[in-house]
């Protein structure tokens, strides 16, 4: 089973710093709002596999982990480097232990600033000494020394990440003898579309920590907020899931129909969001006694809970998977609706690797057409990559 961590540091209890930090990560990113400003994927059908054909994809696993931006800035007033963690709630933590310094000072003296990056918390175990280790996948670069990346390729962001950011972070670290950190921070591997088979066969099997399927991000686009259609989250149709709002509804007393019989198993409704406040019912999850008695047991109340779910075929009903306590919503009805295309239109690991000689037999085709001859595959190590714009 995976292990799902908490996102460390300390959640910023004054309004008006957090107000400030997120108008600060306004201007830096150049959105419209205060919101989230981190990407949002699609869900793969069989329509995506002619974008793995048209353009120029990446992929690499889906982690099973916590989502979270890490800000890196100077403070004004203390003259100090901060760093924060921000999640998908748009919740801010301050991370301690943390420094990180200019790429273009090689004696780490200056500290870097006004940078963002993405990626996700993962905890890796180790089955042979049981040591779980937390560790941060980055995995793109939306902002660096105040230089908004958003409208550069992903193979531009990601290389900047590897050589101006990680590599001189890991770098300060050895000069200085590899002080204990808070986390291990990594890029994430991505290789080429037409390489599903390896990811499949190499990178997966030696994963130390869960993984829920693909994601494939098109190499020539550039970083969208919210929902992007050019980042695509696949996995085997019988394994998509749905965020939805549990909504109980118990039955009445015997002998009062006005009051609720809590003693009783409820109904459990699965909610789809319409946006704002509004709710819609979608449908009923047949809750199970043992799993009602667990929760039951483990004093857990799910009513208004955000939970993740995978649907049955052969029983018909719901699969409780985990409590999302990231998400302040559910799926919205647009997205649910994806999802279950997803489901029914849904393409299997083995058509995936099947697909992949003629993903890669295109990718050559435009390769040549580029001029380009053979081109770097993106690799995450501490060698220097070299970044094309």
């Amino acid at each position: 089973m995976s292990r799902i961590p908490s996102i460390p540091g300390q959640i910023l209890a004054a309004s008006e710093q957090t107000s400030q930090l997120k108008g600060w990560v306004q201007e830096l990113c150049q959105t419209k709002t205060k919101s989230f400003p981190g990407s949002q994927p699609v869900s793969f059908t069989w329509k995506s596999m002619k974008s793995l054909e048209e353009e120029d994809y990446w992929v690499c696993e889906k982690s099973d982990g916590v989502r979270c931006l890490l800000l890196i800035l100077m403070n004004g007033i203390t003259n100090e480097q901060e760093t924060y963690f921000i999640d998908r709630k748009n919740v801010y933590r301050r991370v301690y232990g943390l420094q990180f310094p200019n790429f273009e000072d090689s004696t780490f003296e200056t500290p870097a600033t006004d940078t963002l990056l993405d990626g996700e918390l993962v905890i890796d175990h180790d089955e042979t000494t049981g040591k779980n280790t937390l560790i941060y996948l980055a995995f793109d670069l939306l902002v660096l020394e105040h230089m908004n990346l958003r409208e550069k390729p992903l193979q531009s962001r990601y290389g900047r990440l590897m050589t101006w950011v990680v590599k001189p972070y890991k770098s300060m670290l050895e000069s200085r003898g590899n002080p204990e950190q808070p986390f291990e921070i990594k890029v994430k591997p991505m290789e080429r579309a037409y390489s599903i088979e390896q990811i499949f066969k190499e990178h997966i099997p030696r994963l130390q920590h869960g993984n829920d399927g693909l994601i494939f991000t098109c190499a020539e686009s550039g970083y969208v907020n919210g929902t992007d259609p050019r980042i695509i989250k696949w996995k085997n149709p019988s394994e998509n899931s749905i965020d939805f709002k549990i909504i109980l509804r118990f039955p009445p007393k015997e002998d009062n129909k006005e009051l609720n019989n809590f003693s009783k198993k409820p109904i459990c409704e699965l909610h789809q969001w319409e946006g704002g406040k509004s709710y819609s019912w979608f449908d009923t999850w047949r809750i199970s006694g043992e799993e009602w008695c667990h929760f039951m047991n483990e004093g857990v109340d799910i009513h208004n809970k955000i939970a993740e779910f995978s649907w049955l075929s052969e029983e018909q009903n719901w699969k409780f998977l985990r409590f999302r306590d990231d998400k302040n919503d559910a799926n919205h009805s647009t997205v649910v609706e994806k999802i279950l295309d997803s489901i029914k239109d849904g393409v299997k690991a083995e058509e995936l690797i099947k697909k992949a000689p003629q993903i890669r037999s295109l990718w050559k085709a435009r390769e040549q057409r580029r001029g380009l001859g053979q081109s770097r595959a993106p690799v995450a190590s501490s060698q220097d990559y070299k970044i094309r714009t």
